[in-house]
């Protein structure tokens, strides 16, 4: 978060990069550290483990903050100064392909690292705890409750306190103190590591949807059963079998062979499970919905982007000489979360749950589209904002 939300500022004011180009930089690096989570998951789920996963993940981090710092330190990798590029913009120089190297390898390093921890951190937590004990269940709540409060602390201290000292002391000491933390966190993590508790990786999610696929794919030509009781593990199946889909019913279907080789135990490691095909047609059900929430995300974007180069053009005077720094504006979208948070449990859930007479007040997928219409409010509320900002723009005067 410190990284990421005053990193437009960085591009556009220091390297002299386009307001265009630094949004697509700052978003294709946010877009590759959540995509990369996959493969941490992955990683952990099938092999590693969820530890040394965000063990090595973290590491990793940890030398992408590293050579940020290196990257915004050393004058050589930045272009001549320039004393106002957003009223100057073609008398200065534009970083080169050198100097955007570093800075590349160090984002997308981050990101790697950011992903394998984004998908481990909070599963190793639970892993701490047993379930089926009520004592540790509490405790595990706790934790959780701690997590996310911390989790939402420090995202404070990245858009107030790590924003200002990058703004008005210097990039090395903000983007060094976000290198310098990760190290301290690995350390700590390892300390740790002989009172852990360990779980034995069990293969990953991702495997079963390939191998259903694959199989399903392979076995295209294959008649359907008439009874589709002959369906591999038919009766055993955890999820009661579905008609719709039926084409990765051909996943499960029992034969001797698949390649035209005689194998009489063949159709035991070609066939996947009722079970595993119908998990395959739950995601695929939710797809829609996960669609429609792209939308969503994109407006979310701008929070790292457009919105912070919007705020570099306005009066963000408070008192005096003292002014807000462009990244820190994003403070008010953390409070306000943190707010709705209590008043939507105390306030609004209650209110709703008189009406509809559902235990949660409305339900999830309702939730979803009671989310996706304020982000489209906020759009046409910051949209009104651009309108008037460029309209009273003065070329003197930043407004």
């Amino acid at each position: 978060m410190g990284i990421s939300m005053n990193l437009v500022t960085y591009l556009v004011g220091d390297l002299h990069l386009s307001t265009s180009t630094s949004a697509t930089t700052v978003t294709n690096f946010m877009g590759t550290l959540n995509l990369l989570a996959l493969l941490g998951g992955f990683l952990a789920d099938a092999k590693l483990g969820r530890y040394v996963t965000v063990a090595v993940f973290a590491t990793i981090t940890a030398l992408g903050a590293s050579l940020l710092t290196l990257a915004t330190t050393l004058s050589s990798m930045k272009p001549p100064p320039c004393d106002n590029f957003r009223l100057q913009q073609h008398e200065c120089v534009v970083a080169d392909g050198r100097q955007l190297a570093l800075l590349y390898a160090a984002l997308y390093t981050i990101a790697l690292g950011g992903g394998g921890i984004k998908a481990n951190v909070s599963g190793f937590g639970s892993d701490q705890f047993d379930n089926r004990n009520p004592k540790e269940q509490k405790k595990m709540i706790f934790f959780f409750n701690r997590f996310y409060f911390c989790i939402s602390l420090g995202s404070l201290f990245s858009v107030t306190v790590l924003v200002y000292i990058q703004d008005y002391v210097g990039r090395g000491w903000g983007y060094g103190i976000s290198a310098v933390t990760m190290v301290v966190a690995v350390l700590v993590l390892l300390c740790g590591t002989p009172v852990y508790r360990y779980r034995k990786p069990r293969g990953s999610p991702l495997t079963v949807i390939w191998r259903v696929l694959y199989m399903a794919w392979m076995k295209r030509k294959l008649e359907y059963p008439s009874d589709v009781s002959q369906l591999n593990e038919y009766y055993g199946a955890k999820v009661s079998h579905s008609q719709k889909f039926r084409c990765l019913d051909k996943a499960a279907i029992q034969c001797e062979c698949t390649s035209g080789k005689e194998d009489p135990n063949h159709k035991h490691q070609t066939a996947t499970t009722v079970t595993q095909v119908e998990e395959v047609k739950m995601i695929i059900k939710l797809l829609p919905i996960w669609s429609t929430c792209i939308l969503f995300w994109t407006v979310y974007s701008q929070m790292n982007t457009f919105s912070v180069e919007q705020a570099t053009y306005m009066n963000r005077t408070i008192v005096g000489s003292a002014s807000i720094p462009a990244g820190s504006l994003s403070v008010f979208l953390f409070i306000s979360i943190l707010l709705f948070t209590s008043l939507n449990e105390k306030v609004l859930v209650p209110i709703a749950r008189r009406f509809t007479k559902h235990s949660q007040g409305i339900t999830s997928l309702q939730r979803v589209a009671v989310g996706l219409v304020f982000s489209m409010a906020a759009m046409v509320v910051a949209g009104v904002v651009e309108r008037q900002r460029r309209n009273s723009r003065s070329d003197a005067t930043p407004t």
